[in-house]
């Protein structure tokens, strides 16, 4: 909902006093129709109108409209189903979005408990039912006369297109910046949840619903692009490297990390959710950050640089 408030200021100019004519002018106002506003926004409108008012006297008389659109700027309730209501948060999403609330409870998303239930994931679910389809095609490319040597450096370089996926996807896609209301819901349901809510644990792996829709046209697309014995293992790997993924982001969230690896890797993701959200985009390793300069400057590289 939004409220016009509509002020008129005449200012008239007279080389003698007003005609008594004068007060049976009719005041003619256009009235425009704007979108919804996110931010106040002020319209001034002049209108010019010369009138002869008396005998041969041109009188002007200027007809300033003031219009101004104030906007009640929609708030979000957290004890109601958020997914359908954030697309009403129009440009203020990207704000609030990455304003994150730290609990390991998460939000409703959707009224329908069927649909609900489609968004919780446990994390141990991805390996469970990934690895047997990933040793499902490793044995596959193994019976179409590939050596173990073979599929086992295939399966590195699938890993590696993975890490790459995984940079690229984050990035442009994840972090694509929206305002509309779909592009919104579609922007919380893919990754603004996650940043909203970064400790949710049933929400920190990707379902697998969603998941195996995908595999269906990156299996095609392997096949365009390399050989039949080959594609199998590749195929392998990319899944592989994803489930490393998946179960590596749960743990750098929920876990405790007791090595230097995994403390670096921890401290380097959660720097991207609370400090730095325009960097570090890798997951697995901060590769990628490095090669395409998204890699954030550590405090006290700023702190140097800010003397």
């Amino acid at each position: 909902m939004q409220r016009s408030i509509y002020c008129l200021h005449i200012i008239h100019t007279f080389d003698s006093s007003p005609p008594p004519s004068f007060s049976f002018f009719q005041i003619l106002i256009k009235y425009h129709q704007h979108s919804q506003l996110t931010h106040t926004h002020t319209h001034t409108h002049t209108y010019l109108i010369n009138t002869k008012i008396h005998r041969s006297v041109a009188e002007i008389v200027i007809f300033k409209v003031r219009f101004e659109m104030v906007a009640q700027e929609f708030t979000v309730d957290l004890d109601k189903p958020l997914v359908f209501q954030v697309g009403h948060l129009g440009e203020a999403y990207q704000e609030w979005v990455h304003q994150p609330i730290v609990s390991k409870e998460g939000p409703r998303f959707f009224k329908s408990d069927f649909w609900e239930f489609l968004t919780l994931n446990r994390w141990y679910s991805i390996p469970i039912i990934w690895l047997p389809v990933v040793c499902w095609y490793t044995a596959k490319a193994f019976k179409m006369g590939q050596s173990p040597p073979q599929i086992a450096i295939i399966l590195v370089f699938g890993i590696f297109i993975w890490s790459l996926m995984e940079y690229t996807l984050h990035r442009f896609l994840f972090h694509i910046k929206t305002k509309s209301y779909w592009g919104n819901t579609a922007h919380y349901l893919l990754h603004g949840c996650h940043h909203k809510h970064p400790q949710d644990g049933l929400r920190l792996v990707f379902p697998p619903t969603a998941t195996a829709i995908l595999l269906v046209p990156l299996w095609k697309i392997l096949n365009l692009l390399s050989t039949p014995t080959v594609a199998p293992a590749l195929f392998a790997g990319i899944l592989l490297g994803y489930v490393m993924y998946d179960c590596t982001h749960y743990y750098l969230h929920n876990g405790q990390p007791r090595n230097e690896i995994s403390k670096s890797l921890k401290k380097y993701h959660l720097n991207h959710h609370f400090r730095i959200q325009t960097k570090g985009f890798g997951i697995t390793s901060s590769l990628w950050d490095s090669v395409f300069g998204t890699l954030p400057q550590t405090k006290s590289h700023e702190k140097e640089r800010k003397q």
